[in-house]
């Protein structure tokens, strides 16, 4: 990754202000070492939401059967 963004020319490379990519440190630390260290890196919301994604759906999960607990028992 390191040697593709290299390839940029240099006085693109110094207009470059925000980066955007996936989670994955060696994309985000090369963005830092070719474009400095006040480069804005942005994490893409795919990435973000395959996360998230997982505990959100096991919460649902869980209260869902809380829920169908109580009915049950007659409580709701």
């Amino acid at each position: 990754m390191k040697a593709f963004l290299l390839s940029i020319p240099k006085h693109l490379r110094d207009s470059v202000q925000e980066v955007c990519s996936d989670m994955y440190a060696g994309y985000t630390e090369a963005a830092r070492e070719v474009f400095g260290a006040g480069v804005t890196i942005t994490v893409d919301r795919f990435h973000v939401a395959k996360r998230y994604r997982p505990a959100v759906d096991g919460q649902r999960k869980k209260e869902m059967r809380r829920l169908k607990a109580r009915i049950a028992q007659g409580r709701i």
